[in-house]
């Protein structure tokens, strides 16, 4: 029993000398185009692959589309830097898209990323890569989203201040971050990532958190994505 749980330990939490990282690990566009959140949002649910070279405002082609789509419904894999070409060439194979040629509609990222669950104001719109993005990452909030996460292993988490971050022992004799938002004290997942805020954790104690994305893995809820309000905002909600 200790065994397992240090093996747990050992692959799903974040030892406090991890390497913790946030939008600027998707390029320098990314960071510039205000869609940090919403990016790293959709690459810790591997719905968007985590690619240095994603461009906001070209074009968001079939070609995205059908990786992106490959990659939510686990046909490829994923992780840093996944071949791009080989998502696509498996959303064609399993038939989740008739071609990869041209751009991409609301439409069409409705019928293949939310099942056509939503209602879409401008279905024939063809959106750039920041704007799909951003829509993306909005309708996770909606009950199709949340379906989709579902399907992701995740859900979202509490928001408001970060009251305490600290560090526990592990049973392999490592350590583990533990961070408090509200009534909520969860380790932080090996693989996890944060938007909007610091890459090193101990300094989002009194930030607020504005979207808390959680996986379960063996029966432990873990923290997998922190995305923070700007520090304005958070310093006045500490007055408040």
């Amino acid at each position: 029993m200790f065994v397992g749980v240090a093996m747990v330990a050992s692959f799903t939490f974040c030892n406090a000398s991890a390497h913790i990282t946030n939008e600027a690990s998707q390029g320098p566009d990314v960071g510039a185009s205000g869609l940090g959140g919403d990016i790293m949002l959709l690459v810790v649910a591997e719905i968007m692959p985590e690619t240095p070279d994603f461009e906001p405002d070209a074009p968001f082609s079939r070609f995205d589309l059908a990786s992106w789509a490959a990659l939510a419904a686990d046909l490829g894999e994923g992780g840093e830097t996944p071949d791009i070409d080989a998502l696509a060439a498996a959303a064609l194979q399993h038939g989740l898209v008739e071609s990869i040629e041209g751009q991409a509609t609301y439409a069409e990222i409705n019928d293949l990323l939310f099942r056509g669950q939503l209602t879409v104001d401008r279905p024939a719109a063809t959106p750039t890569g920041g704007q799909a993005a951003r829509y993306i990452a909005a309708q996770l909030s909606t009950a199709a989203g949340a379906t989709l996460l579902e399907r992701r292993g995740l859900r979202f988490g509490p928001v408001g201040e970060v009251v305490r971050v600290e560090t526990r022992s592990n049973p392999d004799g490592g350590s583990t971050y533990v961070i408090t938002i509200g009534e909520a004290s969860l380790p932080m997942y090996v693989h996890g990532r944060v938007g909007n805020g610091p890459v090193d954790l101990v300094k989002w104690q009194g930030r607020t958190v504005r979207r808390s994305l959680i996986r379960e893995l063996d029966g432990i809820a873990l923290w997998t994505y922190l995305e923070g309000e700007p520090l304005e905002v958070s310093a006045r909600h500490r007055l408040e």
